[in-house]
């Protein structure tokens, strides 16, 4: 309590031993608030001390580190080109920088449907590029069903302290665990993010849609969230917490708890179908397999670097034959 009365000292713990040889004790302090190499500790000297050959001396036992730095910048514009670089500074100057280049970008906008020629089994649809937001458009998605894509996958996910004390540090959500050189991570959590900032921080996975996520809980000791995937059908890959830089206020390693992020997938729409498409020239995809007078509802999604855009706008086809046009 007295050092934690002093200013910049935070949250700390103290355990003491007492030197039975020397008459003398040993306090061990632990900086739980304040991270990395906090200053060393000083005394004001030895003349409220009593006894014989009385000494103080204070050392360093484990030099505390930061974990990596993140900086987010704001308000780029897309598609800009950007030099970043950083340089590391202490009491003699600056070093020298590092820099990187990297686009401004972001996901495309969403394509725009038309239908084309339609036969009994089969339907032409028409599309146009979108806008790729600073990123070359990869690929399209068309789906397609005879319900609708209402259908959505959730997942739960959770993380507390079984001893009560409080949630500290960072994590990460990781997704495609099963393989770990093709899995994609988020960037770093804050325990305290609202779920705003977790859904996201959920857009840096390419490999899914856009995430909304609600608190279930949300107290010192115990978080839980549910993820729901407004566009993903079906099943989806496997989801996990990296908890490398989360710990208990109290510094029991144990006390951590994380449930597995528990996914559940919706059944899939009837006659749901899906299909890749890189970019194509006309712009316009072919649906095959499509069953006679049968209402289907189609949408697509394009795909750059950043990951999946927004649907398109719904198109309805009706498979059925009709008797061919005027030849001129």
């Amino acid at each position: 309590t007295k050092l934690q009365s002093l200013p910049l000292i935070g949250s700390v713990t103290v355990d003491k031993v007492q030197l039975q040889s020397t008459y003398g004790c040993i306090w061990t302090i632990t900086f739980l608030s304040n991270l990395g190499d906090v200053p060393l500790l000083q005394h004001n000297g030895l003349l409220n001390l009593r006894g014989t050959n009385v000494s103080l001396s204070i050392a360093e036992k484990i030099k505390g580190s930061m974990g990596p730095h993140h900086v987010v910048v704001k308000n780029l514009e897309e598609g800009r080109m950007y030099a970043a670089r950083i340089a590391a500074g202490n009491e003699a100057g600056l070093g020298p920088y590092t820099s990187v280049a990297r686009v401004a970008s972001s996901f495309p906008e969403s394509p725009s449907l038309s239908l084309g020629i339609v036969t009994k089994s089969s339907a032409e649809l028409i599309y146009s590029e979108p806008n790729p937001n600073g990123s070359n458009i990869e690929s399209y998605k068309f789906e397609w069903t005879s319900s609708s894509f209402d259908s959505l996958t959730t997942a739960t996910a959770r993380i507390a302290c079984n001893d009560e004390s409080e949630i500290l540090g960072s994590f990460k959500f990781v997704y495609g665990v099963e393989n770990e050189a093709r899995s994609e991570h988020t960037v770093p959590i804050d325990a305290r993010s609202t779920h705003e900032e977790i859904s996201l921080a959920l857009g840096a996975i390419k490999s899914i849609n856009e995430v909304k996520v609600s608190v279930v809980t949300n107290n010192l000791s115990e978080l839980e969230w549910r993820l729901t995937f407004l566009y993903d059908i079906g099943q989806l890959g496997s989801f996990s917490i990296d908890s490398d830089y989360l710990r208990c206020q109290s510094e029991d390693e144990e006390a951590l708890t994380l449930d597995n992020v528990t996914t559940t997938a919706a059944p899939l729409p009837q006659n749901y179908g899906s299909k890749f498409f890189s970019r194509v020239y006309p712009q316009a995809v072919l649906l095959e397999g499509l069953e006679e007078n049968k209402v289907y509802f189609v949408r697509a999604f394009a795909r750059n670097a950043e990951g999946y855009g927004p649907p398109s706008n719904l198109v309805q086809i009706v498979p059925t034959a009709t008797v061919p046009g005027k030849p001129t």
